[in-house]
C-alpha cells in the first residue's frame, strides 16, 4: 500500500520534470469525468512519458496502481506491457 501524504485533486504530477506531465494532464482535464479506467491509465502513462527526457517509457520504469470504488490494487507486469504497447501503437 502506498504511503505518504494524500491530496484531493483531479490531475497532478510531482518530481523532476513534472511540469511537462502537469501541462499534459491540464489540457485533458475536461475529459476526465467521462474516461474509462483504461483511458485514465493510458492518460497517466502518456503524461509520464511527457516527462521522460528521451520521450521513451518502458515497463521496467513503471509500476501501475489503480483506485476504484475505494480499493487500491497494483496492476501486474502484463498490464503494464499491454498499456505501454497501446501507447506506442497510438503514437507510432
Amino acid at each position: 500500500m502506498p504511503t505518504g501524504e494524500s491530496y484531493e485533486c483531479e490531475a497532478i504530477s510531482i518530481g523532476s520534470r513534472s511540469q511537462a506531465s502537469r501541462t499534459y494532464l491540464e489540457k485533458r482535464l475536461k475529459d476526465l469525468p467521462s474516461m474509462t479506467l483504461d483511458e485514465l491509465v493510458l492518460l497517466g502513462l502518456s503524461a509520464l512519458r511527457e516527462a521522460c527526457p528521451d520521450g521513451k517509457l518502458d515497463a521496467e520504469g513503471c509500476t501501475l496502481g489503480a483506485v476504484h470504488a475505494g480499493e487500491f490494487r497494483l496492476l501486474g507486469d502484463s498490464d503494464v506491457h499491454r498499456y505501454l504497447s497501446l501507447i506506442n501503437h497510438r503514437t507510432g
